[in-house]
């Protein structure tokens, strides 16, 4: 399940994958419509990941119908993702989730807030932690979110 509010409007995945390759996470999902969210996280563990402190964290609206892609890391773009619970024996993923995005080509913004992903299936290559989530606490913890 994904869901969060785009520009003050609910949005819902049909459907969402998670997936880790090369230690980084990758978390997709799929709306009706054709909209997709996708989170970029620059690790594979339980923690606070943000776009102010590491580049490479970062998170896309995509709307394939009228191809358009508003991305965090585009300039004046953040995000901010938690993934709050890792159940390796289950494989599932569940966090939070908001990101500011804007259309490289245009002055168009995006707004995603209040997003929430629960029990995602992930699956992993064979070189992220033979094929299970490497648990990384973070000295900031999740406290403040």
């Amino acid at each position: 399940m994904m869901t969060a509010y785009v520009n003050g409007k609910p949005w819902a995945a049909e459907a969402v994958t998670a997936r880790v390759v090369g230690g980084k996470m990758a978390i997709m999902g799929k709306a009706a419509d054709g909209t997709s969210i996708v989170i970029h996280l620059n690790g594979q563990g339980e923690g606070k990941y943000d776009s102010q402190n590491d580049s490479a964290n970062y998170s896309e609206w995509l709307d394939l119908g009228n191809k358009t892609a508003f991305t965090s890391s585009a300039p004046e773009g953040s995000s901010w993702v938690v993934a709050q619970k890792i159940d390796e024996e289950q494989g599932l993923i569940s966090g939070r989730f908001s990101f500011f995005a804007r259309q490289s080509a245009s002055e168009d913004v995006v707004s995603v807030t209040n997003g929430v992903f629960q029990n995602v299936n992930y699956q992993a290559d064979d070189a992220s932690a033979d094929g299970k989530f490497v648990k990384e606490k973070l000295e900031d913890g999740l406290e403040g979110f």
